[in-house]
């Protein structure tokens, strides 16, 4: 019988230290997990470039784990250099023909090519209900910020919409 053993030193460094891979995770400025919502439902219409509201981050499933997402002007604001991951999922339509919805970086809107007349998110259709769901992943300097906006005027119902993000590296 042959017995294999094994150093945990490359992982998490020797006595008091924070070496290896341990270590260059611990130097990380957090996760900065969250996930906004509302804690009541209506339906807001939007102007072209409102920014959507999400007012809650604290109670039932919202959460902000590191205080980086501002309820009061709804944006996220990236609290280091990094890779972001950022998700929404808005349930829309009521009597509105047209709704679209986008990701602004700095209050500028992210647009998924270089021809700036094409939408992130852009989506024509009739009167029924729906939910409109995006995603991004993108790198951010230390005090970017991110919001959900309109790209048309249109309708949302703010108890059915969320949206979240955090950070990867």
């Amino acid at each position: 019988e042959q017995r294999i053993g094994v150093s945990m030193s490359g992982i998490i460094g020797g006595a008091g230290s924070k070496s290896g891979v341990i270590g260059k995770l611990g130097t990380q400025a957090g996760t900065c997990s969250f996930l906004a919502t509302n804690t009541s439902s209506s339906w807001v219409t939007l102007a072209d470039e409102d920014v959507c509201g999400f007012s809650d981050a604290s109670t039932g499933e919202g959460h902000d784990d590191d205080g980086c997402y501002d309820t009061g002007n709804d944006k996220f604001t990236a609290p280091a250099s990094g890779v972001y991951h950022f998700w929404f999922s808005i349930y829309t339509a009521y009597t509105s023909s047209t709704n679209g919805f986008h990701f602004s970086k700095n209050g500028t809107e992210l647009a998924l090519t270089n021809d700036a007349s094409v939408k992130f998110t852009w989506h024509q259709h009739t009167a029924d209900d729906f939910i409109i769901n995006a995603s991004i992943t993108i790198p951010l300097a230390s005090s970017d910020y991110i919001q959900i906006t309109a790209n048309t005027a249109c309708h949302y119902n703010t108890g059915h919409s969320c949206w979240g993000g955090c950070r990867l590296r």
